[in-house]
């Protein structure tokens, strides 16, 4: 759905933009030297034109209220104004052209050095290039100029050498490097957009909820994320005697990371607001500060429709300065060891131990203020080392009535994570130094000057060339690792049961555990300890899954820093805990008669304690920094049923027929494979509330998480989704050593929407009375009585993911010859 705006007269349509993407390669292949020396030869590439619509999230974004218009009229902003701003808007939005190009080679040799040593080496090398396309939605809610560009360039060669050295000694040496290069650029702002950020670039203007952002998006100009390099060796031996094999192995790497990437170096302006204190939404406040520009506002707030006293609109002003680049080294060391014992035709049991350990970097920018302050629960100054990872594994496979009675397996195993490079970059940096990264949030209440014209208050169109004054950028953020910090621990279990039913199908039932501990979580250290206590109560929403008009809770409320030096302390901790448990039913039939299939159904339950979604911490996941017990709930990977049913048939006429019949039906192939999952989880989210100096606003001012804590985390679900593709290929032998290979695929053959996305803005904060905090539902008739413009809850706003999209076709020919 694409939305456009000239004069007042707003117009929505679906759109369907053109999307055709070309894939062709080759290979090639044979003996270099007889029964010696072979080679191998591939070539993909793909040349894809998908252009995209630039819109505003909501079809009635620019569907300004009667409310809206009187509070903008309140202002001074008058209807010409109005219509001004809303047009500017969309002079920002329309058709983006968008590539994804790529180009693979790979190449392979294989020598018979003798005839126990044999040597393969390999190189594979990748180049791909996406100019306005890190957005590949059909309709992005982005300026034209405000998708971003990337790149990425993948070089990696490995060595084999494998030595038999006797028919019951095996040994293999395996020897890798690789290079992974991925950077992104913003894209050149449009003549009309405000280019007065750093290097020439227009600061991000994000107006939610779900509105329309445009200027340099905060996440793109990292010119490396990242430039990594890493060296592999793994060693390994088999030894087989008697009913055993034994195996051994020990692997070493070193990966060298260089990251530039400090986001948000131009700046963000974020516009949300509620309605509390005579606000009317953020595309109210945006066109309040978009008449005014950098005209002087008086320190007091901004005009309300009571009033038509002027202070900058903008909710939150965010900023990043400082070092823009950091390398490090990490080394990985790990061994194993393993038996394979067979004391019988029906009974396998193996058992194994692995031992890893992760070398992390030495810290760069330790801050001693910061140290000290904080020094019993974290520090910059030190980096985990965790070096108990010892993991046991066993496995059994135990045919009790013979092999065609069916077969119990058993398995159990520990597994240990890493800490991942986007993690270790967050602690190298963000050290509140100077020296380091300094991360600024202020709102309009800060009174600082304008540095394009320091005579004026600070607003839109406004962002700092330079670090700030110091009473700004006291509000910087830091992150660093809790002194109990430990690499992730996963226990996984599995108990399962085959037994052939004839015909060449076999059935299967099993039972699948996973204990998940020391999962990586983040806190924010630098808040004091509540002193008071909120209530909320609930106002509407009844007949919606857990929730009751007048229902009441009460949580504590955070009302200032442990260290006023300081924003945001995130620690990035290992606390969180998690639990998976499925049942999967499957069925295989190998082929037989030109027909095979496979049909599986998975039930399962994931619960966690709200674990970190990325590398990248976030500055507080938690709901409440002192009590981790609100975040324990379903997880956001809980999809409580999945079936999966594909199948391959190939008719096949002997021949005694015809050949006219032989000719028409061999050589053709059909497949298909349908999947059907449970919808996607999501939650209740409280809009609103105040925030700590430096930090997001919650409605206990601890900038954690926003879901309603009555009812939990992701309780509620998008309907289920399925989809069918289908593929149809013909084989015809031209000749004895020439084959073509036509194929015709279609995927989601049935265009079946499928939902991906709603709103999840539940509920808004009212104005506190009598020590009880209103949480108002946003249903459509609260929100038209509200005068905002944006959707209710529950409206769905996505319908799709890159596998879950529109029909799609595509024809491929192939020759071998």
């Amino acid at each position: 759905m694409a939305t456009t705006y000239r004069d007042g007269a707003i117009a929505s349509s679906t759109v369907k933009p053109h999307d055709l993407r070309q894939q062709f390669g080759g290979t090639l292949g044979g003996a270099a030297v007889r029964d010696r020396l072979f080679y191998f030869y591939a070539f993909d590439g793909q040349q894809r034109g998908f252009a995209g619509i630039s819109s505003p999230g909501d079809p009635a974004f620019y569907s300004l209220s009667a409310m809206q218009r009187a509070l903008l009229a309140n202002r001074g902003v008058s209807a010409a104004k109005i219509n001004a701003a809303l047009n500017y808007l969309d002079s920002l939005t329309g058709r983006v052209d968008r590539r994804d190009d790529q180009t693979i080679h790979f190449l392979k040799l294989d020598w018979q050095a003798a005839k126990r040593h044999r040597l393969s080496v390999q190189y594979n090398r990748l180049r791909s290039a996406v100019p306005a396309g890190l957005r590949g939605a059909p309709v992005v809610d982005r300026g034209v100029a405000s998708l971003g560009s990337g790149e990425t360039k993948t070089d990696s060669i490995a060595g084999r050498w494998t030595w038999a050295i006797s028919p019951h000694l095996f040994n293999e040496l395996r020897l890798a490097h690789g290079r992974d290069l991925e950077f992104e650029q913003p894209q050149t702002p449009l003549p009309q957009e405000p280019a007065i950020g750093p290097g020439g670039f227009a600061p991000e203007i994000a107006i939610a909820p779900d509105g329309f952002s445009f200027g340099t998006p905060a996440g793109v100009g990292r010119q490396a994320y990242p430039d990594e390099q890493r060296t592999q060796l793994i060693e390994t031996a088999a030894w087989s005697f008697g009913h055993h094999l034994l195996q051994l192995g020990v692997e070493g790497s070193t990966a060298h990371d260089e990251v530039s990437a400090l986001s948000n170096t131009v700046g963000t302006f974020r516009y949300d607001s509620g309605t509390t204190n005579g606000r009317a939404g953020g595309l109210v406040d945006w066109i309040t500060d978009y008449t005014f520009n950098v005209s002087a506002y008086p320190n007091g707030g901004c005009p309300t429709i009571y009033a038509a006293v002027h202070l900058f609109c903008f909710e939150s002003f965010t900023q990043s300065f400082g070092r823009q680049s950091v390398a490090w080294t990490t080394r990985d060391v790990a061994g194993f060891v393993q038996e394979t014992w067979r004391p019988r035709a029906t009974l396998s049991i193996s058992a194994g131990l692995r031992y890893e350990y992760e070398l992390l970097p030495l810290p760069q920018q330790p801050d001693a203020a910061l140290d000290a302050a904080f020094s019993d629960r974290a520090a910059t100054s030190i980096f985990p080392e965790d070096r108990n990872n010892f993991g046991p594994r066993l496995g059994v496979a135990w045919s009790p009535f013979g092999r065609r009675g069916g077969v119990i397996r058993l398995g159990y195993g520990v597994y240990y994570g890493r800490v991942t490079g986007a993690t270790v970059r967050s602690a190298l940096v963000n050290t509140a130094l100077p020296a380091s990264s300094l991360h600024i949030r202020i709102t309009p209440q800060a009174v600082t000057a304008c540095p394009q014209m320091p005579t004026q208050g600070f607003g839109y169109v406004c962002s700092y060339l330079a670090t700030p004054p110091a009473a700004v950028a006291s509000t910087t953020s830091a992150t660093v690792f809790s002194r109990r910090f430990r690499t992730p621990m996963v226990q996984q279990g599995s108990l399962a049961l085959e037994h052939s039913l004839g015909g060449g199908i076999v059935a299967s039932a099993s039972y699948l555990i996973n204990l998940d501990r020391q999962l990586q979580g983040s806190v924010d250290l630098n808040i004091a300890p509540a002193t008071q206590t909120m209530t909320y109560r609930l106002v509407g929403g009844t007949g919606r899954t857990g929730v009751r008009n007048g229902e009441q809770f009460v949580l504590p409320v955070y009302t200032s820093r442990l260290v006023s030096n300081f924003g945001p302390v995130t620690a990035i901790t290992s606390g969180v805990g998690a639990s998976y448990h499925a049942l999967v039913l499957e069925a295989t039939r190998r082929s037989r008669a030109g027909l095979e299939f496979r049909a599986s159904w998975t039930w399962s339950k994931a619960i966690d304690e709200a674990q970190s979604a990325g590398g990248s911490p976030a500055v507080n996941a938690q709901l409440d920094p002192f009590n981790l017990r609100y975040d324990k709930g379903l997880s956001r990977l809980n999809f409580p049923h999945k079936a999966v049913v594909s199948a391959v048939w190939s008719p096949r006429v002997a021949g005694g027929d015809s050949l006219l019949l032989r000719r028409a039906f061999n050589g053709w192939t059909a497949s298909a494979i349908f999947y059907e999952t449970a919808g996607r989880p999501y939650s209740y989210e409280i809009s609103g509330g105040d925030n700590l100096s430096g930090g997001h606003s919650t409605i206990n001012n601890a900038g954690g998480a926003i879901y309603l804590p009555t009812v939990g985390r992701d309780t509620l679900r998008l309907p289920d989704t399925a989809r069918l593709d289908l593929r149809i290929a013909r084989v015809v032998h031209l000749s004895e050593r020439v084959a073509l290979h036509a194929t015709v695929e279609a995927f989601n053959l049935f265009n079946r929407v499928n939902l991906t996305g709603v709103e999840q803005r539940a509920f808004l904060t009212g104005t506190a009375s009598a020590g009880v905090m209103p949480l108002i539902y946003q249903d459509a008739a609260t929100v038209a009585a509200e005068g905002l413009n944006t959707r209710p809850f529950g409206t769905y706003t996505a319908a799709g993911t890159s596998n879950t999209r529109e029909r799609q076709l595509q024809l491929g020919l192939r020759m071998e010859f």
